[in-house]
């Protein structure tokens, strides 16, 4: 996956500023569709209280895109079982069991 182009962005993920890096990762997908600037997005979102099908919009873009399918599925699968959907969490921690997650 490509990296993401705004090099602020990836500070502000590591010290946990999710509320400020949301707009610089909408920003570079306004530019160009990229794997890992959905994925942080959608965890962005996620750790930030944003909307459970946005999050999972942009986690499934970042799979498509190309970042490592087996960690979009685990964190797919917190989320299902966060909001009570635990047959689409099962399903998705066996996908994230069936691949390795990519470091």
């Amino acid at each position: 996956h490509s990296d993401i182009s705004d090099l602020t962005i990836r500070p502000l993920i590591a010290q946990g500023k999710y509320g400020d890096a949301i707009p610089l990762l909408e920003k570079a997908l306004k530019a160009a569709q990229n794997a890992e600037a959905h994925f942080f997005l959608a965890q962005s979102l996620y750790l930030t209280g944003g909307p459970t099908e946005t999050v999972l919009r942009h986690f499934d873009a970042a799979g498509q895109a190309g970042y490592d399918p087996a960690r979009v599925a685990l964190y797919r699968g917190i989320l299902h079982a966060e909001c009570g959907d635990y047959s689409a969490a099962a399903a998705d921690f066996e996908a994230a069991a069936a691949g390795q997650l990519l470091e």
